[in-house]
C-alpha cells in the first residue's frame, strides 16, 4: 500500500494494483490533460488535471464501500481509477472531433482497458478487463461511478470548485455516499433521507455551470479551440485516432501545423481571446428560434456573418451552451417506481426550469470587428421575432 497526498481528501490509499495501473503510459498521459480544458484562462488556479480527478474518484469509490461497511468491489475500484483514460486533449473539447467518426472518449476508454498493458495488468491480478470496461461504460453496478448522482460527478464538482476558487461546488460527500446503494441488479438507489443530499448536488452543478463551465470567456476560448480543431481535422492535419493519444500541449503543437488553426491556437496561448459580438440568454432568445438552434443553424449563421462582414472562417466562433440539468432517474429505497428526481423534488424541478433560461447563445470575433458583426448578428436574430 502507498499513500498519495490529495488536495481534497488528504490521503488516497493505493494498492499494488492501483500503482501498477497508475504507472501505465495511458494513465500518465492524463497528467497533461486539463480537467476544465481552457478554464485556467479565466480562473488561473484551474490547472488541475484528469489524473488528479481519477485518483479522487478512486478515493470516493473505496470510501463508498468503507462507509457502508461492504467489501470493496475491485472491478468498481479499477473502473474508478481508469474511467477517464480515453479522454482526448482538453477533456470534452475534443469530443466533437471523435463524434465526426462516430466515436467518443468512452469508446477509447474501453479500447485502452480491454487491450494492451492495462488489460495485461488486470488479467494478472485476476480482474476481468471486460467487466471493468463495462463499469466504466455505466452498465449495471457501474452506475455508482458514472450515474447522474455518481461518484465521478461528486469528485469533479468538488475538485473544480476547489481549484478554480468558485465556491459553489462544496458538497457533503459522505452524506451522499451513505445515502446511495447499489441493488443486486446494479441499479443505483438512494434513501428517502438522501433526497436532500441529491438536491444539494443538483444545485451545486447548476451554480458551477453558471459561474465556471459556461462563463462567457471560458465559452469563447472553448469555441476558438473547437474551431481550430475543426479546421485542422477538415484538412487532414489530425484525426480522431491521433487526437485520442495526444496531451494538451501535443494538440496545440499539431494545430500549429495548420495556418488557420495555428492562428487560433496562437491567440489562445497568448490569451488574446475573441470578444463577444452577440450574447443572448435563454430568456432573450425568440421562441421561434429556440428549437431551431443546432450545429447546422450555427454554421449557417457563421457563413452569413462571414459573407456580409468580410470575415475569414477562423475569425468567428459561435456556440449555444447546454442546460446544466440532465434527467436524474432514481429509485428510492422502499418504493417500486423509478422516477426523475425533478418529479420528486420541487427544488430540482425549479433547477431544471432555470437551467434552460441560463443557456446562452454567443457569437465572438476579434475585437476590432466586434461592432460591425454585432449589428449584423442582431439583425439576423431580430428576423426571427
Amino acid at each position: 500500500m502507498k499513500l498519495v497526498k490529495d488536495a481534497l481528501y488528504n490521503f488516497v490509499k493505493l494498492s499494488d494494483l492501483d500503482i501498477q495501473l497508475m504507472d501505465t503510459p495511458q494513465m500518465q498521459r492524463l497528467r497533461y490533460i486539463k480537467q476544465i480544458a481552457l478554464g485556467y484562462l479565466v480562473y488561473p488556479g484551474a490547472n488541475h488535471t484528469r489524473f488528479e480527478h481519477s485518483l479522487g474518484t478512486l478515493f470516493l469509490a473505496k470510501r463508498f464501500y468503507e462507509i457502508n461497511e461492504q467489501p470493496l468491489d475491485i472491478e468498481i475500484a479499477c473502473a474508478a481509477l481508469l474511467h477517464d483514460v480515453g479522454h482526448g486533449p482538453f477533456s470534452h473539447e475534443s469530443e466533437h472531433i471523435f463524434a465526426k467518426e462516430g466515436l467518443s472518449h468512452e469508446y477509447f476508454s474501453e479500447k485502452k482497458i480491454k487491450d494492451g498493458q492495462i488489460a495485461e495488468i488486470l488479467e494478472r491480478a485476476g480482474v476481468s478487463p471486460s467487466a471493468v470496461a463495462a463499469c466504466v461504460a455505466g452498465k449495471g453496478k457501474g452506475k455508482l461511478l458514472t450515474g447522474t448522482l455518481g461518484i465521478d460527478r461528486i469528485d469533479y464538482l468538488m475538485r473544480d470548485s476547489y481549484y478554480s476558487g468558485v465556491m459553489y461546488g462544496k458538497l457533503d460527500y459522505e452524506r451522499l455516499l451513505t445515502s446511495m446503494s447499489v441493488s443486486g441488479s446494479g441499479e443505483l438507489l438512494i434513501s428517502e433521507k438522501g433526497i436532500e443530499a441529491a438536491e444539494s448536488l443538483v444545485v451545486s452543478r447548476f451554480m458551477m455551470f453558471s459561474a465556471l463551465y459556461q462563463h462567457k470567456a471560458v465559452g469563447i476560448s472553448s469555441g476558438m479551440l473547437r474551431k481550430a480543431m475543426d479546421l485542422a481535422y477538415s484538412d487532414g492535419v489530425l484525426s480522431a485516432q491521433e487526437l485520442a493519444e495526444m496531451t494538451d500541449i501535443e494538440c496545440l503543437q499539431s494545430l500549429g501545423r495548420h495556418p488557420q488553426a495555428g492562428y487560433l491556437a496562437g491567440r489562445l496561448v497568448a490569451r488574446k481571446l475573441y470578444k463577444a459580438a452577440l450574447v443572448l440568454r435563454g430568456y432573450e432568445i425568440p421562441e421561434q428560434l429556440k428549437n431551431a438552434i443546432d450545429e447546422k443553424f450555427l454554421s449557417r449563421l457563421e457563413d452569413e456573418l462571414c459573407a456580409s462582414c468580410g470575415l475569414a472562417p477562423e475569425e468567428i466562433v459561435s456556440y449555444y451552451t447546454y442546460s446544466s440539468y440532465k434527467p436524474i432517474t432514481v429509485s428510492v429505497k422502499g418504493k417500486s417506481e423509478i422516477r426523475d428526481l425533478s418529479e420528486i423534488s420541487e427544488v430540482v424541478k425549479s433547477i431544471c426550469d432555470a437551467s434552460e433560461k441560463k443557456r446562452m447563445l454567443f457569437v465572438a470575433v476579434p475585437e476590432e470587428k466586434r461592432d460591425m458583426v454585432a449589428k449584423k448578428a442582431q439583425s439576423i436574430i431580430n428576423s426571427y421575432r
